[in-house]
């Protein structure tokens, strides 16, 4: 079972949370085809730390199989569901244990640990990076 819920701090129009809701359940689908039990949480927030940084989106397992996804709320439709699918590809790299948090802040990746990977350079950021697009792509056809 897939539950996901969607809370926006700003002025979100019912379409963009409903196709965020239909984005969500589509690329979960595609990532983990044979997912269990899964909760995603979405926070659609203007959290200026967040762009600051330079990020459209981030994630936090909240505990096993629990995540929150933040997104940007200064995006575009396009943006978010781009970003959206970023975040989801971690969300497949955790529940199949390609990615794993530790608790000194490093990360296992397929068996290697990583304690300061650069942003750009880490192996998890490269898959998320690479499919996001593929996943956006497969989504818009869906409306054609």
């Amino acid at each position: 079972m897939i539950k996901v819920d969607i809370e926006s701090s700003g002025d979100i129009s019912d379409d963009v949370i409903n196709t965020l809701y239909d984005a969500t359940y589509f690329f979960i689908r595609q990532l983990i085809p044979e997912c269990a039990r899964i909760r995603i949480d979405i926070i659609i927030d203007d959290d200026i730390e967040l762009r600051d940084e330079g990020y459209l989106g981030c994630i936090e397992v909240l505990k096993p199989h629990h995540y929150e996804i933040c997104i940007d709320e200064s995006l575009d439709l396009d943006e978010m569901v781009i970003s959206l699918a970023h975040e989801l590809v971690h969300v497949k790299q955790y529940e199949l244990r390609e990615l794993v948090e530790l608790k000194n802040s490093a990360l296992q990746w397929n068996g290697v640990f990583y304690s300061n990977a650069l942003y750009n350079d880490a192996p998890w950021e490269k898959e998320a990076f690479e499919k996001e697009r593929l996943l956006y792509d497969s989504f818009s056809m869906l409306d054609k």
